[in-house]
């Protein structure tokens, strides 16, 4: 079975970072998520682009340098080990045009929105 085709897809996923002078993941230990198949996957990876930017501008890193660590695991035992620039990530680059004082504003409005719903 290929990650393509139907059953349980487990992704352990880290943030991280990658510069010329230094580099660090977010966590020890990586996240641990199942989807049902591969479209959703991606679809939440594309979601969660904010929280990445955010964590970036909080720990002051740039944001050119993030990345993310995944590992695809599928029923069938096969895997496979990932690394993508959150630059390639088109939700991303439309973030990183951003300035911070625009991302806070951001962060606001979100929190403002959940507080409201």
């Amino acid at each position: 079975m290929s990650y393509w085709s139907g059953g349980i897809i487990r992704l352990s996923l880290n943030i991280g970072h990658e510069g010329l002078g230094s580099s660090g993941v977010l966590h020890y230990f990586p996240m641990v998520f199942e989807f049902k198949d591969i479209h959703s996957m991606f679809t939440w990876i594309r979601k969660q682009m904010f929280t990445v930017i955010c964590w970036a501008i909080n720990d002051c890193i740039q944001k050119g340098t993030m990345y993310l660590y995944m590992r695809i695991d599928t029923d069938d035992e096969t895997y496979g080990e990932y690394k993508i620039k959150c630059a390639n990530i088109r939700e991303y680059k439309s973030l990183m045009l951003l300035d911070d004082v625009e991302i806070d504003a951001l962060k606001r409005e979100i929190k403002i929105n959940e507080v409201i719903s």
